[in-house]
């Protein structure tokens, strides 16, 4: 990790925070960009539509890659361009990537749809994701009575 452009990015940050330029913020670091942006649209429901540019990474790691330093973050459109002004100012690299609303979560990779389905389905799988996977692995008998609601 750079931790010169770690200090950057941070810096960056709490600029567009202090003068109240973000709507959410949210690092990339456990899951990636499609887990980024899934649990960011999850707390109140609200999809988004992203087009990640094709690139020379495979998809796997377009979306779940967990690099250092990256974080998605959501602005009114008309705070674009005094964020890029921001960004730059702070040697740092943004990318546009869609807009949020609605009630999906699409996610175009280059021409192809990587992702596309209802924020609340997601949000479901989430939410129950580790007692789904006790219960699928550990026989019924050794699931503890907490967990077994």
């Amino acid at each position: 990790m750079d931790l010169n452009a770690e200090a950057a990015l941070q810096q960056c940050l709490l600029r567009l925070i202090c003068d109240d330029l973000l709507e959410s913020a949210h690092d990339c670091s456990d899951g990636g960009l499609a887990v980024a942006v899934a649990e960011s649209c999850f707390r109140h429901e609200i999809g988004a539509e992203l087009r990640l540019p094709e690139g020379s990474e495979p998809p796997e790691i377009a979306l779940f890659g967990e690099k250092a330093s990256r974080v998605l973050v959501s602005c009114v459109p008309g705070n674009r361009q005094i964020i890029q002004e921001i960004a730059n100012s702070h040697a740092i690299q943004i990318q546009f990537l869609g807009r949020t609303g609605g009630d999906r979560l699409v996610v175009q990779l280059g021409s192809a749809a990587a992702i596309s389905a209802y924020v609340r389905d997601l949000k479901n799988v989430w939410a129950g994701a580790l007692e789904s996977a006790l219960h699928s692995e550990v026989p019924d008998h050794l699931v503890p009575e907490t967990l077994d609601k």
